[in-house]
């Protein structure tokens, strides 16, 4: 999506009469270089109206990036190697451990908190390479993975509120946890949830906000 923010803000600063209102307690007037913030009448000078104009373009150009950062994206890929090629390991939406064959690559991504949800789809062939990657399978969950929310029609059902290992085995799929750090020099970790379904070369995963 791309966003023609600095022209309409632009367009916004050249005709700025009216209040704007910042964290709901901060109000400016610089309509005839009055001001109702508190403290002195910063804006009454006709210099420092120019310069309150800035201010308040900046305090909205801020807001217009929080909002076009607030959004979630889904991207969908027939092979791995288109994801490759879009980017998405280098981005850190998928691991590159996925198995090279892997195919019809479904990914939903929080682009404010990096929370990811993924299925894909693989061939017999490459299992043995995806079980090496994902090592022991997990017998408990954690708190912060026992309520998923449905991303989108294609998330199991089963994988939603109130979690447990025992109906995802009921249900022929095998529960893996994975530990990703987030920030370098930073002890915050986000959990790599996989459930696959080895019978029918089907995998999901889900990445948890970093905590």
């Amino acid at each position: 999506m791309k966003i023609q923010a600095l022209p309409f803000l632009q367009e916004i600063a050249s005709k700025l009469p009216l209040a704007v209102i910042v964290n709901n307690f901060i109000l400016m007037e610089i309509d005839g270089g009055t001001s109702t913030m508190p403290g002195d009448n910063y804006c009454t000078n006709s210099n420092k109206i120019t310069h309150c104009k800035y201010v308040v373009v900046f305090m909205i150009l801020l807001h217009v990036f929080t909002i076009a950062c607030n959004e979630v994206r889904k991207l969908n890929y027939i092979s791995f190697s288109e994801a490759v090629k879009a980017g998405e390991i280098i981005r850190g939406r998928i691991p590159d451990y996925l198995p090279k064959g892997s195919f019809n690559i479904h990914i939903i991504y929080d682009i404010t908190s990096s929370e990811t949800w993924c299925e894909f789809e693989f061939i017999s062939a490459d299992a043995q390479i995806l079980k090496n990657a994902l090592e022991i399978e997990a017998n408990f969950l954690p708190a912060r993975l026992q309520h998923i929310k449905k991303p989108d029609s294609w998330w199991p059902e089963f994988l939603g509120d109130n979690l447990n290992i025992q109906t995802i085995n009921e249900k022929g799929f095998s529960p893996y946890i994975l530990e990703e750090k987030c920030y370098q020099g930073f002890d915050y970790t986000s959990l790599l949830f996989f459930v696959i379904d080895w019978k029918n070369g089907k995998g999901v995963f889900h990445r948890t906000i970093c905590q």
